[in-house]
Parts: structure tokens; C-alpha cells; sequence
């Protein structure tokens, strides 16, 4: 299976700094962002399905013993930890989300979601293909030569 990974920019750094992805990391890209992405960046940020932190890169590359079922469950722990399920349930309850009665049913579509991305993003570009992305709009990075 094709998947996004985290992708260290010095690809030297492999331990786990707080808030960043750990290189080699599943990761997705963020599909809600808040108010003020300039501020915080999650508009070009990929989120990291395991530490829940970030990455600025991600990569296609293949996974052949992952199965989209394994996928599906680390998007939803992300999505469980960062709290959107709690939020969207609480918003379903309040009446407030133009979506959904059934948070289980909103959940599996944000899920759904997330897996389109991925796997739109994967088809689009070869394995190896290091990533950036600005909102909706994901691009190959260049690598920079010194002189």
C-alpha cells in the first residue's frame, strides 16, 4: 500500500522531538485547519499518525505489509487524540454540525476523507517523491545545490 511518511528535513535527526513527526512516521495531511494557519502552520504542516506531531515534509512510499483497515485505525487514534471526534460528537449533540445526527457515521466520513487524500496524493506522485504542501495544494519539493 501506497502511504505518506514523515520525512526529517536534515534526515539526520531520528529521535522524537516533541511536537514533530518522527521520520519514517505515517502521516496525513491536515484536512482542518484553524483560524490562523499562518500562526500555526497547519497549513502546510503533514500530522503524524502515531506522536500526533508534525512534519513539514512528507514522502510516498510503499508499506506492503500495511492494509487500508490498519490505516483507517491510525487515523482515527489522530483524530481521537487531537480531540475532532470529541468535538464533532459534542457538536452533533448540540445540534450544531451541519453534517451529521450520528457521530459514528461523521467519524467514518472524516476518516474517508483523509484516506482520499492519501491515496489521491499517492496516485499522483511516485514512491520517493518528497512532498510539501500549502492548504489543498501539494507539491514536490526541490532539493537546493550549493554552487
Amino acid at each position: 500500500m501506497r502511504v505518506l511518511i514523515a520525512v526529517n528535513q536534515q534526515r539526520r535527526v531520528h529521535e522524537h522531538q516533541p511536537g514533530r513527526a518522527v521520520d519514517g512516521e505515517l502521516v496525513t495531511p491536515v484536512l482542518l485547519e484553524c483560524t490562523q494557519p499562518e500562526r500555526c502552520r497547519c497549513n502546510r504542516s503533514w500530522a503524524g499518525l502515531s506522536t500526533v506531531g508534525f512534519s513539514a515534509l512528507a514522502e510516498v512510499a510503499e508499506r506492503p505489509n500495511l492494509d487500508r483497515v490498519e490505516l483507517r485505525r491510525a487515523l482515527h487514534g489522530l483524530l481521537d487524540e487531537v480531540g475532532w471526534i470529541d468535538e464533532m460528537m459534542q457538536a452533533i449533540e448540540a445540534d450544531d454540525s451541519d453534517d451529521a445526527d450520528d457521530p459514528v457515521w461523521a467519524t467514518e466520513r472524516m476518516i474517508d476523507d483523509h484516506l482520499v487524500q492519501i491515496e489521491e496524493i499517492c496516485s499522483t506522485f511516485p514512491v520517493g517523491t518528497v512532498l510539501s504542501r500549502l492548504g489543498d495544494l501539494v507539491a514536490p519539493t526541490v532539493e537546493s545545490r550549493a554552487a
